[in-house]
């Protein structure tokens, strides 16, 4: 396996290596969380990719039953599927028969939807720019507040009593 990759769990904020999945919160069955990623499926809106088979662990000579572990798989509903599981998006970042959104969407859209849709991000990203706008506003307001109150209430010099 080549470099080992650096993750960080959503849950726990812990930092871990690819392989090391497991370890959640200090409990060694519970398996960390990452940031969620979208893939999209170039070729298939119902793709389904294996990449771990069921396994059955045998138990030790009178120690317990048979462990089932299940297999690992990813199941794309019209073309995309969402992880924050670390391993899967390991796998999924490697496959070759995904794409970007971009490329699925020009493959899958027709152009009417498409201009649609970058109308609708557009409006989306203005939005949200303007809201932040506003927020700045308001925090320089308060700023500005906040420091002509800090001159103990005295008036300043150049204002007309």
């Amino acid at each position: 396996m080549g470099t080992r990759r650096k993750w960080k769990c959503t849950t726990c904020d812990e930092e871990f290596l690819t392989g090391q999945w497991f370890g959640c919160c200090g409990e060694e069955g519970r398996k960390h969380s990452v940031a969620p990623k979208k893939y999209w499926s170039a070729d298939s809106l119902g793709l389904v990719i294996h990449w771990k088979t069921d396994q059955t662990v045998p138990a030790a000579e009178g120690k317990g039953a048979v462990i089932r572990i299940p297999g690992a798989h990813a199941s794309f509903l019209a073309g995309r599927y969402t992880s924050t599981d670390a391993e899967e998006q390991e796998t999924l970042d490697r496959n070759p028969s995904l794409c970007t959104e971009d490329e699925f969407v020009a493959k899958r859209l027709s152009p009417e939807i498409r201009a649609q849709r970058a109308t609708t991000k557009v409006t989306e990203m203005q939005t949200l720019l303007d809201e932040q706008q506003a927020e700045l506003v308001k925090l320089r307001a308060e700023k500005a507040s906040s420091a002509g109150d800090a001159g103990g209430g005295e008036k300043s010099p150049n204002r007309k009593r």
